[in-house]
């Protein structure tokens, strides 16, 4: 079960990372400051079709652990999710 919600969530994740490096713009807030620019999001997408085909494989081979892909998986799309989070504030910390 953990493989099956790892390649959803990984399929989600990669869908909308390939759409946003569609609609990155180089001069957004996010281009300058965190370095978001369509490439960063690109690399991200590529990333989760590789855990999509990792959780694939350990859901058709039940001796493969999933959880450890999981667990991976969970803090690599935290921190491309924050990137997100902040926006632009007043003042550069």
């Amino acid at each position: 079960m953990i493989a099956v919600a790892g390649m959803f969530v990984s399929a989600l994740l990669a869908a909308t990372a390939f759409i946003r490096s569609k609609r990155a713009t180089a001069n957004s807030y996010a281009a300058e400051v965190y370095g978001m620019t369509s490439a960063s999001h690109r690399r991200f997408a590529v990333f989760s079709l590789v855990f999509l085909l990792l959780f694939a494989a350990a859901w058709l081979k039940p001796g493969l652990p999933a959880t450890p892909l999981l667990a991976v998986y969970a803090v690599a799309a935290i921190l491309y999710g924050s990137s997100f989070l902040r926006g632009a504030t007043e003042e550069d910390v």
